[in-house]
């Protein structure tokens, strides 16, 4: 899909994600090895950013979010903000995040015994706050195995900034590495 367009969208704020605090994704996608190209969301003060801004009790699987422009406020990554119990497979992102706290290449935080497996992030990840990391910001009480990422992490708060993960609190971490 190519969604360069997405930049025009919305008096310039760019692509909607699906799901936020209020409705959240509660399905599954499956992306069936495709790729989305060029999606832009421009919405610095907003929570729950990403394709998916907000999702719990979901499944999200091989899909590829390339040449991303993604800027939001807290909870912002390229392919979900916000992951509740919920589980991403075989899925990837390219491209430039910007968020305040819990940002990540990815996804902004995991939480809740959710998973994420097989995945990987290039993107460069620019965060204003904690948290901040090339696949994922924040892994809580979750389990991501089998993922890399290779992108630039960065972040002014300078506080729990890493090049996989910025901060595992209660979670696991297997078969993962980072050259960013």
């Amino acid at each position: 899909i190519d969604a360069s367009s997405s930049s025009s969208w919305d008096g310039g704020a760019g692509f909607t994600p699906i799901g936020n605090s209020g409705t959240k994704f509660t399905g599954t996608y499956d992306g069936g090895g495709y790729v989305i190209n060029d999606l832009n969301i421009n919405r610095p003060s907003t929570t729950y950013i990403g394709l998916f801004g907000y999702t719990i009790g979901s499944t999200i699987k091989d899909l590829g979010v390339i040449n991303v422009n993604i800027t939001g406020g807290h909870r912002t990554g390229g392919l979900v903000g916000y992951n509740n119990s919920s589980a991403i497979s075989n899925c990837y992102s390219t491209g430039s995040i910007i968020g305040g706290q819990y940002v990540g290449g990815l996804i902004g935080m995991v939480d809740d015994s959710s998973t994420v497996n097989n995945c990987y992030s290039s993107g460069s990840v620019t965060g204003s706050g904690t948290d901040a990391g090339g696949l994922v910001g924040y892994n809580n009480s979750s389990a991501i195995s089998n993922c890399y990422s290779t992108g630039s992490v960065v972040s002014s708060e300078g506080i729990r900034i890493g090049g996989l993960v910025g901060w595992s609190l209660g979670g696991s971490i297997s078969n993962c590495y980072s050259t960013g």
